[in-house]
């Protein structure tokens, strides 16, 4: 019965289609103010049920559970371990985990194709509605390579351990090569030097 009742009072009279006369406050969604009301009653926000703040479902003890399956010395070793175990997550969490070099490197790598991603959907933008092209932000170097300060390559940490002594020592550095820089043979076209 309760159910009933406000079912028809969010429903239009008559049959007539619900107006959506008011949006939610985060993603603009249309919805009827009295949906937003009831939401506003709950959550103290006028947003709509996906923009609604979620309730934090409680973490399941999986230790505990098993250790209330054992008795005496095999209980507190149990208990003993799940607590070393918390230590370590919370360790973790704190930052003294190992992979955070790892983890560091993967969201730099994420925000830059996100950025790239931003800058193709701008692009496009700009082309559909006929605008000038935005500022293309270019992407910065790779922090993980080491350039060699003799010739200006980047490397990996290993590759540049065997190549700038080397590269250091070379004494018939080649220029960067650049079009037509060939010898120019009989027949016209640029021939490469052996």
């Amino acid at each position: 019965a309760n159910a009933a009742s406000s079912a028809s009072a969010s429903a239009a009279p008559d049959g007539e289609a619900a107006r959506l006369d008011d949006a939610c406050v985060q993603c603009a969604r249309q919805m009827t103010s009295t949906a937003l009301d009831r939401m506003e009653r709950l959550h103290g926000l006028r947003v709509c049920p996906k923009c609604a703040p979620k309730k934090a479902r409680k973490t399941f003890n999986a230790a505990a559970v098993r250790a209330n399956a054992f008795d005496g010395d095999e209980a507190r070793m149990v208990k003993k371990a799940a607590a070393e175990v918390k230590r370590d997550l919370k360790r973790k969490e704190a930052g003294g985990g190992k992979d955070t070099g790892k983890a560091a490197k993967w969201k730099a790598q994420s925000n830059q194709l996100r950025d790239a991603m931003k800058n193709v959907r701008d692009c496009a933008k700009a082309e559909k509605k006929g605008l000038p092209m935005p500022a293309a932000t270019p992407s910065g170097p790779d922090p993980s390579l080491v350039p060699c300060p003799h010739c200006g390559r980047s490397f990996n940490e290993k590759a540049a351990e065997r190549h700038i002594p080397k590269c250091q020592s070379i004494k018939a550095k080649p220029k960067t090569l650049t079009r037509g820089g060939g010898v120019p043979s009989r027949s016209g076209g640029v021939q490469r030097r052996r």
